[in-house]
């Protein structure tokens, strides 16, 4: 089997990952661009089992220690190059910063044909991502402010790095892969040309996928936050752990203090300036 790069829809948790992937999932494995909750199973993270069941023939007192972030990324950039070996599938979602530590990167050209990356203002990061880890909106700020956070599958036996807000973003604008910037606030106000942009995007790494209006309407009309919120609450397919994983779908960011909004800015001025979020 060949080896093929793969294509990276990245973000820090709660931008806006699960949305885009509905919308690529819909747009490359769908004829008619119509969302149905299996295409999910087309792109999902690849830092997990089985991608790095090849460690225990290598090293197996590593294989015990992905969960380390000095042991997991010896075997980031392989698990990517392996990848072909366990799926078809090449599009993966992925929350690491792109970070180096010692000698070992993330990902590199090597690797990774493009980055789809969503963005979204931290003061909407915060109370999601309090609602998804049942925190508080303090303690998520905390992880959203850590520049030594790491994050874990959700067998909590392989990491990668996540850092803080900006220092992702950032590690992702140093690469030299082709990339583009999507905010989430364009996502969820802006869907048609966001779904554009991703279309022009996906034509420019030579992704073979057919389209037309019609189909980038359905793929519009099936992935709307309340048709995919109802597909959930249906029991159609589940996403969340112990309760649904959509939450709100809006931009309002008013259940967050003024104290955390007025720390987030302060920390962050320069890249929410830059995305124009202030």
């Amino acid at each position: 089997m060949n080896e093929r790069k793969l294509l990276f829809i990245a973000s820090y948790p709660k931008s806006g990952n699960t949305f885009m992937r509905a919308i690529i999932s819909s747009l490359i494995y769908s004829q008619d661009g119509i969302f149905e909750s299996k295409l999910y199973k087309k792109i999902t993270l690849l830092d997990t089992n089985p991608f790095y069941d090849f460690v225990k023939k290598i090293n197996s007192e590593d294989f015990l220690k992905l969960d380390k972030v000095d042991t997991a990324c010896k075997y980031w950039r392989l698990a990517q190059q392996k990848h072909s070996y366990i799926t078809d599938n090449y599009i993966f979602k992925s929350h690491a910063a792109n970070l180096m530590f010692g000698n070992y990167k993330y990902t590199s050209q090597e690797n990774c044909m493009g980055v789809i990356y969503l963005v979204r203002d931290p003061r909407g990061i915060v109370p999601s991502y309090a609602y998804h880890l049942n925190i508080s909106n303090e303690e998520a700020f905390e992880k959203v402010t850590n520049i030594k956070q790491i994050i874990f599958n959700p067998r909590n036996n392989i990491c990668v790095p996540l850092s803080n807000w900006e220092t992702h973003i950032k590690s992702w604008q140093k690469t030299n892969i082709p990339i583009i910037f999507v905010r989430f606030e364009d996502l969820v106000s802006d869907t048609v040309n966001t779904i554009y942009k991703c279309v022009e995007f996906l034509k420019s790494l030579n992704i073979q996928f057919t389209y037309n209006s019609k189909k980038l309407d359905n793929i519009y009309e099936s992935t709307k936050f309340e048709t995919i919120k109802k597909l959930e609450e249906d029991n159609n397919f589940r996403i969340g752990k112990d309760k649904n994983f959509f939450r709100k779908g809006d931009l309002n960011n008013s259940d967050v203090s003024k104290e955390i909004k007025k720390k987030l800015i302060n920390m962050f001025e320069e890249q929410m300036q830059e995305f124009r979020y202030i």
